[in-house]
């Protein structure tokens, strides 16, 4: 352990530091690439019905410079139109309890930098088609043939 601070170092987590959970998701921001890490099935469910299986994504707010996991247990129903076909879940973290994570749908001039893409409702004359364009967010190490 040294006693001499070299190049002006600062600790995370120090000894006898108290610990917020800001500053341990502050420790997580831009460590671990953000995106889908495990299920997120899209379903159609009716013309304005989007269903998200349940997911676990590693989501960030560049504001706070925070990154946390959030993992649903349950189905999740998105209300989709033609104008905000992007179903999304966003972070916009504050120090309160509760704050959890918002599954949204949105325009393309409404998507943000961090927000997570689960997909876009595709309409056919008017109607929401049977196929859906997934456009998830993998993070590099999830996709396939990753090196």
């Amino acid at each position: 352990m040294g006693a001499i601070n070299y190049g002006n170092q600062t600790l995370t987590f120090k000894y006898q530091q108290p610990s917020t959970s800001e500053s341990f998701n502050n420790l997580l921001y831009n460590i671990l690439p953000t995106g889908i890490y495990d299920r997120g099935t899209l379903s159609i469910i009716d013309n304005s019905t989007i269903r998200v299986s349940p997911i676990e994504v590693l989501i960030s707010d560049s504001t706070f410079e925070v990154s946390i996991k959030c993992k649903t247990e349950l189905d999740v129903d998105i209300t989709v139109t033609e104008p905000t076909p992007y179903v999304i879940m966003r972070l916009e973290w504050e120090n309160t309890d509760p704050n959890y994570v918002d599954f949204l749908s949105v325009s393309f001039e409404d998507l943000q930098d961090t927000d997570i893409i689960l997909g876009k409702a595709v309409y056919e004359n008017c109607f929401l088609g049977t196929r859906s364009a997934l456009m998830q967010n993998l993070p590099e190490l999830c996709k396939p043939n990753y090196t």
